[in-house]
């Protein structure tokens, strides 16, 4: 008797690849152009919180696209759902290359955002039909790694290309990749679900399991610090650019070297994570620790930007340091999300995915207010982001 491995495509290892590709889209697009966003600046006469604002409307893209595209596919296909969703991307892509204003570059992005959550939903949601429960486990954790090991990658090489083309080249060689890829994807990437068991879009039944979660308290204090715990993280991937390239002179490229070292701290933070799991350490304890963590590493940034420490190695150290309480919190907050999940799996995950991108859009947004190439405004919004999440976990777990 064939397993659903067998049935679907001989070889998962491919099957694995190609959702690897299709992740490789979506996480090259959004993190390669990064480097870029002081040399935007300059060539659209736009001032640094203006640009900023690229980074906010990918986020509200890709975090309102992720609603739409999880049901769409149980009606249309997986295939169908992620080949319009990169489809969009390709669009996007296409008015970022012919833009002439920051607003056009804004649109754009949204756009790119919204093809984008395509990727990130119908990756999970193909690897759970593929695979059986017995081989499911080393499947996510081979995607999960390269997914995690692929956003320090994409702006090295982002800023190597920048030293030898400009940010609209940059785009079109990431729209070629994308082009290239949905080809290859529309070759050989598998059906994962069958027609009979496509679903009718029914759209308030869609929205009636959203507004149940809505009513789940342990599913919207989990999210919250998911959503400022990614919130740290998301003001350092739109800050540091201008920080690293206009106040220590450093070339998109060497930028691109730098933003590598807080990766690995991230990395090594979901190593202490799993150490502290393995000990029985509630989820909820390990977030707490994360804050301290995220806090305590603020706070040292917005000294040395008071005392006008500028030195780029201070600076990455204490990243480094945030970067591991990010990687507690996200980690074990998101695992205390799906804990809260009793029914209704898919419209959470797709919900706390929503919450997350479209709270870290906001989060982006508001820091766009203040002088974003300054240690000292990057000290005070990681500050005010990391005492709100540990607020909001503290409170919740109180009155628990």
């Amino acid at each position: 008797m064939k397993s659903r491995e067998d049935y679907l495509c001989a070889k998962p290892r491919i099957f694995i690849l190609l959702l690897m590709l299709s992740l490789s889209i979506a996480l090259l697009i959004n993190y390669a152009y990064i480097p870029a966003l002081p040399v935007i600046a300059r060539s659209l006469s736009s001032t640094n919180s203006e640009t900023v604002l690229t980074v906010t409307a990918l986020f509200i893209g890709y975090g309102l696209s992720q609603l739409w595209f999880a049901p769409f596919s149980d009606s249309f296909g997986r295939r169908v759902a992620l080949f319009t969703g990169i489809g969009i991307l390709l669009i996007g892509l296409l008015i970022a290359i012919t833009t002439s204003s920051i607003e056009q570059l804004i649109a754009a992005r949204f756009i790119q955002g919204l093809g984008i959550g395509s990727v990130s939903v119908l990756y999970r949601v193909m690897i759970r039909d593929y695979f059986s429960e017995e081989s499911l486990g080393q499947a996510v954790s081979i995607i999960i790694t390269f997914a995690c090991l692929f956003p320090p990658i994409a702006p090295f090489l982002g800023g190597m290309l920048l030293e030898i083309v400009s940010w609209k080249i940059l785009f079109l060689i990431l729209f070629f990749y994308a082009l290239i890829g949905i080809i290859i994807l529309k070759l050989y990437l598998p059906e994962t679900i069958k027609k009979e068991n496509y679903k009718k879009l029914q759209l308030i039944s869609v929205s009636k399991s959203y507004l149940i979660l809505f009513r789940n308290k342990q599913f919207l204090m989990s999210t919250c610090s998911i959503i400022f715990s990614y919130g740290c993280l998301t003001i350092y991937i739109a800050v540091t650019p201008f920080i690293y390239q206009i106040n220590f002179h450093l070339s998109p490229a060497i930028y691109g070297t730098f933003i590598i070292i807080p990766s690995l701290f991230f990395a090594a933070g979901s190593k202490i994570s799993s150490f502290f799991n393995k000990k029985g350490i509630e989820f909820k304890r390990i977030v707490i620790i994360g804050f301290i963590i995220i806090i305590s590493s603020s706070l040292l940034v917005l000294f040395s930007g008071a005392l006008d420490i500028d030195n780029k190695w201070v600076l990455t150290l204490l990243i480094s340091i945030e970067a591991v309480g990010i990687a507690l919190v996200y980690i074990n907050a998101t695992a205390e999300m799906l804990r809260s999940l009793t029914k209704a799996h898919s419209p959470g995950i797709a919900l706390s995915g929503t919450l997350q991108m479209l709270g870290s859009g906001l989060i982006i947004y508001i820091a766009s207010f203040m002088h974003i190439d300054t240690v000292y405004a990057l000290g005070i919004s990681t500050v005010i982001c990391g005492i709100t999440g540990f607020l909001f976990s503290f409170t919740f777990n109180i009155n628990k």
